[in-house]
């Protein structure tokens, strides 16, 4: 999942190396409010993006094997 919001937007998610690298991450952060935004807003909209995406197959799931099964039995319109 990390990988696919990786893809949709690169500022959604960082991959560290080290704890020295957590710690200047963590610094910038921290000190710049505009990184911080920047960051949040892209791994908000990039799990919204799968989320949905996640919520279509389900349906799309329950459709083919339960609506689907039923109207060729007859049973719903």
């Amino acid at each position: 999942m990390l990988v696919e919001m990786w893809q949709i937007n690169p500022l959604a998610v960082k991959q560290l190396t080290g704890e020295a690298e957590l710690l200047e991450v963590l610094k910038e952060l921290l000190g710049d409010s505009k990184a911080l935004e920047a960051r949040q807003g892209a791994a908000k909209d990039a799990f919204s993006i799968m989320s949905h995406g996640v919520v279509n197959r389900v349906w799309n799931l329950v459709s083919r094997f339960a609506i689907d099964s039923q109207q060729k039995r007859g049973i719903v319109d």
